[in-house]
């Protein structure tokens, strides 16, 4: 037993400065990239027919009104006067989309949290290893 307590000291210190930086840096990507990524508001639209096929309006955060056409597939099922829920671009109100937008730095988030635990549960072993 104690030879496996000698070869985890070594382990648990690599460990500990791979996993804990690595993390806390991925941390810090997912935080710039959460800063500089577009921002999509939601808003509740009203779904209309016309001429041109079946759309959405709605008010943007300035109170001006959008209307764009929707995606056949996106408009499947949906009649005039409908609500929709729909996200548009804070920089460009005209640009909608009727799904919630994926986070672009959730990954980064992701992995920089578990690499984080995996550093800081590495650490604390470091301390606790020596009282056995």
């Amino acid at each position: 037993m104690p030879e496996v307590l000698d070869m985890a000291g070594p382990i648990l210190e690599v460990l500990t400065w791979l996993c804990l930086p690595l993390g806390i840096i991925l941390w810090v990507a997912a935080a710039v990239v959460a800063r500089f990524q577009v921002a999509w508001i939601s808003t509740q639209g009203v779904v209309y027919q016309d001429d041109g096929g079946i759309g959405v309006r709605w008010f943007d955060h300035l109170h001006e009104v959008h209307s764009a056409l929707l995606e056949p597939g996106d408009a499947r099922g949906l009649k005039a006067g409908h609500d929709l829920v729909v996200y548009y671009e804070r920089r460009d109100p005209s640009l909608c989309r009727t799904t919630a937008p994926d986070s672009p730095g959730e990954p980064f988030l992701v992995v920089g949290r578990l690499l984080t635990a995996i550093g800081v549960a590495a650490l604390a072993s470091g301390f606790v290893l020596p009282l056995f």
